[in-house]
């Protein structure tokens, strides 16, 4: 038994002694260089290694629509183009209308995306030429994307002679969509120096997809006051479905 002890203890030993780590960076060529995730590589040998992938990534877009100001219409930001139908008694000229209704603070809908996305999986050196090492393998996959859109609008109360604002309308919508799957993969590493090197990876994504109900709330003006609304909204394509798509990477890595 202590023979057997002693040699699990020396193998693991070796194994270790052999192993190396590597970290990279990657981006994708084809959509202007984003960035695609960090990956951690364990080299459990020459010829094969566990990895680790996390990607994450926000971004937000803020516009400020308008509508046109007519009968029965109690929201808008009047701009050159809709102030034609400001036809009340004394109405604002367009910088009057502007100080009035500020565009920016009165009038605005920001639409956020956020997403998260791990990869755990296995590859295989398939050969080594020169500095250059070709490898194939597979990763399971995780993934989770949410979206947010807020807006708020001026409420315009139109009785009197002169369109006054009379309160904001908010508008909160949110969803989300959650990933699992396959990705089988092949790439090249290049070695420039003994820890850094350079590396091209290509994948097939088969995903399987659900989405979330749209949850909605918001204050909406009556005319006379502000009303809460909240409600979920059902997605009628919230199946499951496969999808089958290339994901390319260039990277940039470093062993340790």
């Amino acid at each position: 038994m202590k023979k057997i002890l002693f040699a699990a203890l020396v193998a693991c030993f070796s194994m270790n002694a052999s192993a190396q780590i590597a970290v990279e960076v990657m981006t994708d060529p084809f959509s202007g260089f984003t960035f695609q995730g960090a990956k951690v590589r364990y080299f459990l040998d020459e010829s094969s290694a566990v990895r680790a992938t996390i990607s994450f990534g926000t971004n937000s877009t803020t516009t400020n629509p308008t509508t046109n100001f007519g009968p029965g219409t109690n929201l808008v930001v009047p701009t050159a183009e809709n102030l034609p139908f400001l036809t009340y008694p004394g109405a604002y000229t367009l910088d009057q209308a502007k100080a009035q209704f500020d565009i920016e603070k009165d009038n605005f809908r920001k639409v956020t995306n956020t997403s998260f996305s791990l990869k755990l999986g296995y590859e295989k050196i398939l050969a080594n030429v020169g500095k250059a090492s070709f490898y194939a393998g597979g990763d399971l996959y995780f993934g989770k994307d949410w979206a947010k859109t807020y807006s708020e609008t001026a409420a315009i109360n139109a009785t009197g002679a002169v369109p006054v604002k009379a309160a904001t309308e908010t508008d909160k919508e949110t969803s989300s969509t959650t990933y699992l799957g396959l990705t089988g993969f092949g790439g090249i590493d290049y070695d420039i120096t003994d820890n850094l090197y350079l590396g091209v990876e290509c994948g097939l994504n088969i995903l399987y997809t659900a989405a979330s109900n749209k949850t909605l709330e918001g204050e909406n003006w009556t005319g006379t006051a502000l009303q809460k609304i909240t409600n979920e909204a059902e997605v009628k394509n919230n199946t499951l479905r496969v999808r089958l798509a290339m994901v390319p990477a260039l990277r940039i890595g470093w062993k340790f």
